[in-house]
């Protein structure tokens, strides 16, 4: 089975009942690049071959191989300007950071909640205020911190009430 265009629009390729607007179908197990179902291809030296998914309020890029990040596996937020996902060749892993320093590198830096465990009555999350951190944070208001700013640095515990913290707890 070779192309089929059917008259609503819709493409097979190795179909012949396409049921999308490109529908790509294969018999064979994929095993080589020359058996890849796509295969997006830049030939230019550091290219950004990519896929784009978009709606009326959102654009989103794929990029296979990134050529401005050392070719780096990235999804790029185009909409608001961010990576959201890169991994380098060497297995780093950014979430929201498109230059990963670790195997996995949360954040981009702003000193928003870096990982947020959210439950049905609680939410436990890393944090930096910006002054104190790296410390743990609860919507419950415990916090756990590291005082950056005191000459001994020291971590310290405390319970916010709406702006007023009270420590130490114990």
């Amino acid at each position: 089975v070779g192309i089929t265009l059917q008259d609503g629009g819709n493409i097979g390729i190795g179909n012949t009942s396409p049921a999308s607007k490109l529908d790509v179908k294969t018999t064979a197990s994929p095993t080589a690049a020359s058996q890849a179902l796509l295969r997006l291809y830049g030939t230019a030296s550091d290219s950004y071959p990519y896929m784009e998914f978009r709606n009326d309020v959102q654009q989103f890029q794929i990029y296979g191989t990134h050529g401005g990040l050392n070719n780096a596996f990235t999804i790029y937020d185009k909409t608001n300007t961010a990576h959201r996902l890169t991994i380098l060749t060497d297995g780093k892993v950014g979430l929201s950071n498109s230059a990963p320093t670790s195997f996995l590198h949360i954040g981009d830096g702003s000193g928003n909640p870096i990982v947020n465990l959210d439950g049905s009555s609680y939410n436990v999350y890393l944090y930096s205020d910006g002054t104190n951190g790296p410390g743990i944070a609860s919507s419950s208001a415990l916090h756990i911190m590291r005082n950056v700013s005191s000459p001994s640095r020291s971590t310290f515990f405390y319970y916010d009430n709406g702006g007023t913290y009270t420590t130490p707890l114990v």
